[in-house]
């Protein structure tokens, strides 16, 4: 396999870190002064992979308009942004299962206290029940909000 393949896969799958140091000690051996440059071909414009000990922190594009293709600068701060929300959602997510469980609890107290025979009809145990929905409705719209003000919605 070529060097340029590898480090093409580096960047694709793992963000331009290397997988383990075997690796990294084997590509870096075979950089010239921790860069490799790859030369044009019919379908490809020639590439300049810049490395360090952790992996492939940038490759340009060396076509008639040069570009930066990759950077891992930018792909660790998408990656923090990604993780931040991750955080933020789960803490949302524990919010909403303890307002959950207290809704739940609710009703049921709601229900208990009804005696089976001071009901008259099953109109009153409906009557309970859309209660309870609309509590969760409501429950629900709270989450909403929340997720959009966290931006996750």
């Amino acid at each position: 396999m070529s060097l340029s393949i590898s480090l093409a896969t580096l960047v694709k799958y793992n963000n331009g870190f290397f997988k383990s140091e075997k690796q990294a000690a084997y590509l870096l051996g075979l950089c010239d002064n921790n860069t490799y440059t790859v030369g044009a071909s019919s379908r490809y414009a020639a590439r300049v992979y810049t490395l360090d000990s952790k992996g492939v922190t940038s490759v340009k594009v060396l076509a008639k308009k040069p570009y930066t293709f990759f950077e891992r600068v930018n792909t660790l701060s998408k990656l923090a942004a990604f993780e931040q929300k991750k955080v933020i959602k789960a803490k949302l997510l524990v919010k909403m299962n303890s307002i959950q469980a207290e809704a739940i609890a609710l009703i049921q107290a709601k229900f208990n206290e009804v005696e089976l025979d001071d009901i008259a009809t099953w109109s009153n145990v409906e009557l309970l029940a859309v209660k309870g929905s609309k509590l969760v409705l409501d429950l629900y719209n709270q989450y909403e909000v929340l997720a959009k003000k966290e931006c996750l919605l």
